[in-house]
């Protein structure tokens, strides 16, 4: 009543003085509309004299019938800049909001930032998932898609289908900065029938200007089918940063039991995948192709796990990628049939041998350069060009010294792999190098074996799991390696990061070595391997059993076995000794180790 009798004075008060008092006859000269917290200030005590304000209240859809014209038909926006800050209290959100000329949008004063401005970049929307009829979706069901944001703000993108299949998708959150960004719409509900669903993916934003669609195959329910494990044949080349192509796949046999449909799949590993899916229409051995996608991001093989949607056991296989090595490059140090630097050794360096098809997947193995003299070889690693990604050094007629040990501790500690080989009887120099590589504290100590037996043979350790004993040119797990003279250096004190591949003592002439002094050995951690007598190399056709140990097939450079010096009996000819073979399993292991971790970044 109070306010009603008042209310022509308000009126008048309104149009004389541009003021209006609600509760009071002296509105706030600074303001066109004073309400007062209560009429008479003296009786604060009384409830009645306690009061508020209400505005407008609208859900968000009705808020919007105010924004827009003909909403929601009609999404052009109808208010302007004269209705800058209008106010209304939003009972969907719970707050007040406050109308945003500049940015054309509702503000609210709870700290939502708003909508977001969004528009789809729908060639990178991407279907993820095996959508089967009667079969509920789950985490592994979500459309992909890229979205380009202009503002940030709130969003929802849905993707519906008209036939009403029983599934859709929806994302929902908020963008906090602007740029390319990747949203997943997770698929919800159960797919009803066989069929192809075509979705349109849209945004409740009004200010994306854009829609995306894709397509959905639901198939038949699943078969019962088995996976054969042991006929799954990797198809293809692979190389770190090479995108898969239409050659990279995993064939395989499935023995089907019941019709249906099916989808065999691998993890995502290493950059790269593989998978399969569709109806099988007949029963029995069926061959499946599992096409793979991705760049591998790895210079080493690795284990795929086949995983499929069957229940009728057997359902996941393990096979290996095997990665191809990018082109690599070596040099030779050494002179004399002992070295690399012989027509022998080098004839393995060939793409059967080392190759995209080789026994040693490379794409390329070329030499970087070759040095008879230590000081050149030493030059050679201290100048600004290419450095080798591995180095040979077999060190007959280039023994180590000062120079070319400093040289190659440099070349070492930037990830630089050496092989080295002793000549005879050169502990002393042995040593420099040793101590160069792991300093004078405690290093690996070399030693002449001294005695006048030669062409010992030595039991190589029986170790299946190890990358030498065990390489792409044989299992040479418990076979034997000879040395061809009595100079051979052996080393003791090895340090922890090494690993022995054949122990000193022998059943011969060497029976009374402590086992833990090495022949051969090699470092992963220092990328160092080391042979205790860079024997003489020759073709198969050297039959000497007291002489070049290491031979290779004239023909095709592969290694070859041969019967050859002194084991238990003291007989010559007593064991096959696999000199050749040892070759090439370090040179594969310094390859795979300068791909991985090496002085040059492949």
């Amino acid at each position: 009543m109070k306010l009603n009798l008042f209310l022509p004075f308000l009126l008048i008060s309104s149009f004389l003085f541009s003021q209006v008092g609600i509760n009071t006859n002296t509105p706030n000269p600074n303001s066109n509309l004073h309400v007062s917290e209560r009429n008479d200030p003296n009786s604060s005590n009384d409830p009645d004299n306690y009061s508020g304000i209400i505005i407008q209240r609208y859900t968000t859809s009705e808020r919007d019938k105010l924004t827009y014209s003909d909403y929601p038909t009609n999404s052009s926006i109808r208010l302007n800049k004269f209705d800058n800050s209008l106010m209304i209290f939003n009972t969907s959100e719970n707050c007040y909001n406050y109308w945003n000329f500049d940015e054309e949008e509702w503000k609210s004063l709870c700290g939502n930032l708003g909508n977001a401005k969004i528009t789809f970049d729908c060639n990178l929307s991407e279907l993820k998932g095996n959508y089967v009829r009667g079969k509920e979706v789950d985490g592994t069901n979500y459309i992909q898609i890229s979205v380009n944001v202009t503002k940030p703000g709130n969003y929802q993108i849905m993707a519906n289908s008209s036939s009403n299949n029983g599934y859709s998708f929806v994302g929902q959150g908020t963008f906090v900065t602007t740029g390319k960004q990747i949203v997943k719409l997770s698929a919800q509900g159960t797919p009803i029938g066989v069929q192809q669903d075509n979705f349109d993916i849209t945004s409740s934003q009004e200010s994306s200007q854009s829609k995306c669609s894709i397509s959905v195959q639901v198939k038949a329910d699943i078969s019962n089918y088995s996976l054969n494990c042991s006929s799954a044949i990797v198809n293809g080349t692979y190389v770190k940063g090479t995108a898969l192509s239409s050659n990279n796949t995993i064939s395989m046999n499935v023995n089907v039991s019941s019709l249906g449909s099916y989808d065999i799949n691998t993890n995502l590993i290493n950059g790269v995948g593989f998978s399969a899916s569709g109806t099988f229409t007949t029963t029995g051995t069926q061959t499946i192709t599992l096409i793979g996608t991705g760049t591998p991001t790895v210079n080493s093989s690795f284990d795929v796990n086949i995983v499929s949607n069957t229940v009728d056991g057997n359902a996941t296989c393990s096979v290996n990628i095997p990665l191809t090595l990018p082109a690599m490059t070596y040099a030779i140090i050494g002179t004399s049939d002992y070295s690399w630097n012989n027509v022998y050794r080098k004839s393995a360096f060939n793409s059967s041998s080392f190759g995209v098809n080789g026994k040693v997947k490379i794409i390329k193995l070329n030499q970087l350069w070759s040095q008879t003299d230590v000081n050149a070889a030493a030059s050679s690693l201290n100048g600004s060009g290419e450095k080798p990604d591995i180095i040979l050094y077999y060190s007959y007629g280039a023994n180590p010294n000062s120079n070319i040990t400093t040289a190659l501790n440099n070349y070492i500690a930037k990830g630089g792999v050496v092989i080295y080989g002793s000549s005879d009887n050169t502990a002393a120099q042995t040593n420099i190098l040793l101590q160069g590589i792991y300093g004078t504290t405690n290093p690996p100590v070399a030693y002449d074996r001294g005695g006048n037996s030669s062409q010992n043979d030595y039991q190589i350790n029986n170790n299946p799991n190890d990358p030498i004993i065990n390489g792409p040119f044989g299992n040479l797990s418990s076979k034997y390696w000879g040395e061809d003279n009595s100079g051979s250096v052996f080393v003791r004190n090895l340090p922890s990061t090494a690993t022995q591949i054949a122990s000193a003592n022998n059943q011969y002439s060497n029976n009374s070595i402590n086992p833990e002094h090495s022949i051969l050995w090699y470092d992963d951690h220092y990328n160092f391997a080391y042979v205790g007598d860079s024997v003489a190399a020759a073709w198969d056709t050297n039959t000497s059993t007291t002489g070049w140990a290491a031979v290779y097939n004239q023909t095709t450079g592969f290694p070859i076995a041969k019967s050859f010096g002194y084991w238990n009996s003291g007989t010559a000819g007593n064991v096959f000794v696999f000199n050749s073979a040892m070759d090439l399993n370090l040179v594969a292991w310094a390859l795979q180790k300068a791909a991985t971790s090496g002085i040059n970044k492949h």
